[in-house]
């Protein structure tokens, strides 16, 4: 009986290391058929690029499958439809782009678009070698964040996210750091957009992810003007969608910009087009637990605004904790909201103010602008 019992699990690990053995000469040979593969890297803007780049790709008539991991898990299809491909009972793996390559394909893509999902060395070099081995990378950034498994230094960020750069790979990167990695880095051209062109996006869009996007075109042989057009009709990922106005109340959604630069763009841009340049406005800040490291960016960003920044309301994890920073760091009045956002929006939108929202596209927050973008399609029609 024992003989039997031992025997049978060795023939359950035979089967499993075979299974393995199968599925991945399955998986390199859907990818062989995959002419064009490309990863969008870094720490900021993947989701944006990854769509902008997609867009370009199906205009010009390639079948082009796209996945984008940003505020909401995104399977983008040839035609341009969207379905979310990540079921919310499942643990989040880095094993999906198996599945995701298999549906690629059986559509027969010329191309497929990949943010990439990876944090850790281990999980870079993984999307390098094995479930993508992109012929493309484009590298948005490499600033600091997930200090825990990328590092907590710029250039130790550079390294980890070098991994995911195979040796015949071309790395589109403006940052001379990876130089040290790679000997194929194309800098993208930094040529002059049509006049007001960034306005003509219905949402904030910032200059240095159209150029990664243009670049990209170029290096695959894709006119500009085509590509130019092709962006325009980009859906934005819901972490970049707005600003709303919700009666006089305007909230810039800002929960994506992780980044001083790219928050006070967002925050200027917002203002203007909604003829309120110069104004004042309150801050909703959603914290995480895990990104307590931010909390310093976004108290500098406070304090840049001086008196304009009239309020700091806190949503998400550890209120109080991420209260008393604020009102230490920046002597600014800073409240935990105690009841949820949509609730706090839905009671004070009848008077005048701007609300910036900032932090992170998580959780509560992301419930927040999936309820004001219905909201708005409800106005709209």
């Amino acid at each position: 009986m024992k003989n039997t019992y031992l025997f049978t699990i060795i023939i359950f690990f035979v089967a499993l290391s075979v299974y393995g053995i199968v599925e991945r000469f399955c998986h390199m040979r859907r990818l062989r058929k995959i002419p064009v593969r490309i990863l969008v890297n870094g720490t900021r803007g993947k989701t944006t690029v990854t769509r902008l780049i997609a867009s370009i790709c199906r205009e010009h008539g390639w079948t082009t499958y796209a996945k984008t991991t940003g505020s909401q898990a995104k399977m983008i299809l040839p035609s341009g439809e969207e379905i979310e491909y990540r079921s919310p009972k499942k643990p989040v793996s880095i094993l999906e782009q198996i599945s995701f390559v298999r549906k690629a394909a059986a559509g027969k893509a010329n191309v497929i678009v990949v943010e990439c999902m990876a944090v850790s060395e281990e999980n870079q070099r993984l999307m390098a070698r094995h479930l993508i081995v992109p012929t493309v990378v484009v590298m948005t950034n490499a600033w600091v964040d997930h200090v825990d498994q990328i590092g907590t230094t710029e250039l130790e960020t550079v390294e980890t996210l070098s991994k995911s750069v195979p040796k015949a790979a071309t790395l589109i990167s403006d940052d001379e750091r990876f130089d040290v990695y790679t000997n194929r880095r194309v800098a993208p051209v930094t040529k002059e957009l049509p006049d007001d062109y960034l306005e003509l996006f219905p949402y904030t869009m910032f200059e240095t992810n159209v150029h990664l996007a243009l670049e990209t075109a170029n290096l695959l042989g894709i006119d500009r003007k085509l590509a130019l057009d092709a962006m325009l009709k980009t859906n934005p990922d819901l972490g970049m969608d707005g600003p709303y106005l919700m009666n006089d109340m305007l909230i810039i959604n800002g929960f994506a910009a992780n980044d001083l630069n790219s928050a006070v763009m967002l925050i200027e841009r917002g203002l203007e087009a909604f003829g309120r340049a110069g104004e004042g406005f309150i801050t909703l800040y959603n914290h995480r637990e895990d990104r307590e490291f931010r909390l310093p960016v976004f108290a500098t960003l406070c304090k840049f605004f001086g008196g304009r920044c009239q309020g700091i309301y806190i949503i998400g994890d550890n209120r109080e904790k991420a209260r008393r920073f604020f009102a230490d760091h920046t002597q600014i009045d800073a409240k935990a909201l105690e009841e949820s956002a949509i609730s706090w929006v839905e009671k004070n939108n009848k008077q005048r103010q701007t609300i910036v929202c900032l932090g992170n596209i998580k959780n509560e927050a992301l419930e927040l602008i999936a309820w004001l973008a219905s909201q708005e399609q409800e106005r709209t029609g």
